[in-house]
C-alpha cells in the first residue's frame, strides 16, 4: 500500500537542495561507537556527528586549495574529505510518512531512482568517487589529480549526496512534486520600467514582504499592453513576475521601446508609460547539462526564467501573496477568524532541481484576509468578544481608545463607496477624531458646512452621525467619507499578527486528513496547467499533473544503550527511562539557585547545596 508524504523542501545545513530526499525528517543517525546499531545514550541524547560540521569539511577546503600542493610536496596527508567525515554517519535523508503505529524515517532504496552518472574522467582515466569530494583513495594517484577534483567540486551549490543504502523495509511513496519538462534553446530576458502619467515611477516597495497590490497594477498594465500591441511585440505571449522581469520565447525586434497604456478603473483613465528594454539570453540548455553531469553548478536565472513563466497565469487570475496563490472561499464556505478576518486557502509552487530532471513542488497554504464587510460591520467585529456581539446601536460616539484601535485597524487599507451610483475606491488615510456632526470643511461658495449636514441634504439623511469618518485623498485636498457609506474591498490581505483566538481559529480550520490535502494539491496543480496553458504553450513547457513515485525505505530506530549495557528499543519515537540510568552520567560540579517565587524564602535558600 502506498504512503503518501505531503511534504516541502526543507534543506538543511549543508544538505543538498537537488535532491528530493533531503525533504521530511533529519538524517538518520547509525551506530555511533555502541557498535550493533545501538547508541550510547548520554545524558539524555544519542550520540551523534553534526552534519553541519561534516560539510564544513568541504567548505573549509576552500582556502587550503592552495597549500595543497606545498604539504603534499612535504608529504603532510590531505585534509579529510567531507565523505570520509560522514561516513558512517549519514545513513540517509529520509522522507518524512506517517504510519499506522506513528512516525517512521524512510529513506529511498537502492534503484528507486535512477543512479547518479560518475563524474567525468580526469586524466590518465582515472574517475572521481560518485560519493566524495577528492578522486580516488590510492596512494598512486597524483596530488595534482586530488587538487583538480576539489577545485572542479567547490564552484558547486551542493555537496554531493551519498550513496543510496539498503537497510531498512521498502515501501512505496508519492511525493507532491511534479516532473516538469523544459525544452531547449533560449529564452529572452527583457527589464520593464512603468511610470505613470506623472511621470512619477509605480512605486514596488522592495522592503515590503508581500507587494499585492502594486504587482496587481503592473500585470494589468502589461496585459493590457500586449492585447494593444500585439503586432509590435510579434504575437508573442510575454510571462511577467509584476515588478521588473519580463520573458519571451522569442526575441523582441527592438532592443529598448516605450509603449503607452491606458488603464481604466473605476470610470477614470489612468495613464501609464512602459519602457521595455533588452536585458539578457537565458540558454535554458545550461539546466539539461547539470542532470547530464556535465557542470556542477544549478544556473538560477533558467529557474528564474521557468518559475516566472509557471507563475505568470495564476497571478493574474488568483491573488499572489509571497510565493503562493490564494482565491476567495465561496459565500457559504467562508470561514470566519474573528475580528473581521477570514480564511483563504491556496497553493505555493516553488521550481526544484531534483536528481535527474526538474520538479514542481505544490503544497497547500492558507492565510489571513480582509472580509469584505461594510465599515461599521468591520467595526463592530473588531470591538466584540466572545461574551457579547457589538452591534452599531451600542456606539453612540467612539472613546478615544476605540479611535485609536479602528485608526489602526483601517489605515492603509483600501474601500469602496455605496452612495455613488458607480464604484468608487479609495485607501485609507486615517480616521477621524471628530464625529460627522462635528466634522466642518469649506464649501465651494465659502461657506462651512459639517459632513453630516452634507450627505443628509445630497444623499439623504445619516443614520449614524455620531460616529467618525474615513479620511481619504491627500493631505491637502482631504475627503471625509461616513463610516456607514464605506465597505472594505475584497481580497486585501491581512498583514498584521492574529491574536491567539485568531491563531487558534486559524490552526482549526487548516487542519486537514492527509488523504484531503493530497487531493487538494492534485487539483491545485490542474488548476495551474489550465490557468498557465497560453503561456505554457508559447514557451513549450509541459507540466505532469501525476505526482512523482519514488521507493522508500522504513529504517528502524536505533537501539538505546544505558548503565550495565541494558539495550532499549524506541517504540513510536518514545522510548520507557523508569529504572534505567545512563550508559556514561555526567557530574555537575558547578550548581546556580535562581528563584523566582513572588515570596522570598531567603531562610530556606541556605538549605540548598551550593558548591562554587
Amino acid at each position: 500500500m502506498s504512503k503518501v508524504a505531503v511534504m516541502r523542501p526543507r534543506v538543511a545545513a549543508g544538505c543538498a537542495a537537488s535532491d528530493l530526499r533531503t525533504v521530511g525528517r533529519p538524517p538518520v543517525v547509525s551506530a555511533g561507537g555502541a557498535g550493533n546499531g545501538q547508541v550510547p545514550y548520554t545524558n539524555g541524547a544519542p550520540a551523534q556527528a553534526s552534519f553541519a560540521q561534516a560539510i564544513s569539511q568541504k567548505v573549509a577546503a576552500a582556502p587550503a586549495a592552495a597549500q595543497l600542493r606545498a604539504n603534499a610536496a612535504a608529504g603532510v596527508a590531505p585534509p579529510m574529505t567531507m565523505n570520509q567525515a560522514i561516513n558512517g554517519t549519514i545513513v540517509n535523508h529520509g522522507v518524512g510518512i506517517t504510519a499506522a503505529n506513528g512516525p517512521r524515517s524512510v529513506a529511498p532504496t537502492e534503484g528507486s531512482l535512477p543512479e547518479p552518472s560518475p563524474p567525468p574522467t580526469g586524466a590518465g582515466g582515472v574517475r572521481g568517487h560518485t560519493n566524495g569530494i577528492c578522486g580516488g583513495r590510492d596512494k598512486a594517484q597524483s596530488d595534482e589529480l586530488r587538487l583538480q577534483e576539489i577545485q572542479r567540486t567547490l564552484p558547486s551549490h551542493f555537496p554531493r549526496r551519498p550513496a543510496q543504502g539498503k537497510l531498512g523495509r521498502p515501501i512505496q511513496l508519492t511525493a507532491n512534486h511534479f516532473s516538469v519538462e523544459i525544452p531547449a534553446g533560449n529564452v529572452y530576458h527583457y527589464d520593464v520600467e512603468i511610470f505613470s502619467e506623472n511621470n512619477k515611477e509605480v512605486k514596488i516597495p522592495e522592503k515590503r514582504k508581500y507587494r499585492c497590490i502594486s504587482t496587481k497594477i503592473n500585470r494589468l498594465v502589461i496585459e493590457l499592453l500586449v492585447k494593444k500591441y500585439r503586432i509590435d511585440l510579434g504575437n508573442c505571449v510575454p510571462a511577467f513576475d509584476g515588478r521588473k522581469n519580463l520573458y519571451t520565447r522569442r526575441e523582441l525586434k527592438f532592443r529598448e521601446r516605450t509603449f503607452a497604456v491606458d488603464l481604466e478603473e473605476d470610470q477614470r483613465v489612468q495613464k501609464f508609460v512602459v519602457k521595455i528594454q533588452y536585458a539578457a539570453t537565458v540558454n535554458l540548455d545550461a539546466l539539461h547539462a547539470v542532470f547530464e553531469n556535465k557542470v556542477n553548478t544549478v544556473p538560477q536565472e533558467v529557474l528564474q526564467a521557468v518559475d516566472i513563466v509557471l507563475r505568470h497565469g495564476p497571478s493574474i487570475k488568483l491573488t499572489p501573496v509571497g510565493r503562493s496563490f490564494f482565491k476567495p472561499p465561496p459565500p457559504n464556505e467562508a470561514h470566519s477568524l474573528g475580528g473581521g478576518r477570514e480564511v483563504w486557502f491556496g497553493y505555493y509552487t516553488s521550481v526544484r532541481p531534483a536528481q535527474w530532471k526538474p520538479m514542481l513542488n505544490v503544497d497547500m497554504s492558507a492565510t489571513a484576509f480582509y472580509e469584505p464587510l461594510p465599515v461599521i460591520s468591520f467595526m463592530c467585529k473588531i470591538f466584540s468578544d466572545g461574551r457579547r456581539e457589538m452591534t452599531a446601536g451600542d456606539f453612540r460616539d467612539l472613546r478615544d481608545f476605540q479611535n485609536v484601535r479602528l485608526n489602526k485597524e483601517l489605515k492603509g487599507l483600501r474601500i469602496k463607496v455605496t452612495h455613488l451610483p458607480y464604484p468608487r475606491k479609495y485607501k485609507v488615510v486615517r480616521v477621524t477624531k471628530e464625529p460627522a456632526k462635528k466634522l466642518y470643511f469649506n464649501m465651494e461658495d465659502g461657506s462651512r458646512c459639517s459632513v453630516a449636514d452634507y450627505f443628509q441634504s445630497r444623499y439623504g439623511r445619516l443614520v449614524h452621525p455620531n460616529l467618525p469618518c474615513i479620511q481619504v485623498g491627500s493631505a491637502t485636498h482631504p475627503v471625509y467619507l461616513p463610516l456607514e457609506v464605506c465597505e472594505l474591498v475584497e481580497g486585501q490581505h491581512c498583514k498584521k499578527k492574529l491574536d491567539e483566538n485568531q491563531t487558534s481559529e486559524m490552526i482549526k480550520r487548516t487542519a486537514q486528513p492527509p488523504a484531503k490535502r493530497f487531493n487538494e494539491i492534485r487539483q491545485s496543480v490542474r488548476d495551474l496547467v489550465s490557468s498557465s496553458d497560453q503561456c505554457l504553450r508559447e514557451f513549450n513547457i509541459k507540466i505532469s499533473t501525476e505526482p512523482t513515485q519514488l521507493k522508500g525505505r522504513v529504517l528502524e530506530p536505533p537501539s538505546l544503550v544505558f548503565e550495565n549495557n541494558a539495550v532499549s528499543k524506541p517504540r513510536e519515537g518514545t522510548w520507557e527511562l523508569r529504572g534505567r540510568h545512563f550508559y556514561k552520567a555526567a557530574s555537575l560540579t558547578r550548581w546556580t539557585l535562581l528563584n523566582l517565587s513572588r515570596f522570598a524564602q531567603r531562610d530556606r535558600e541556605g538549605q540548598f547545596p551550593v558548591q562554587c
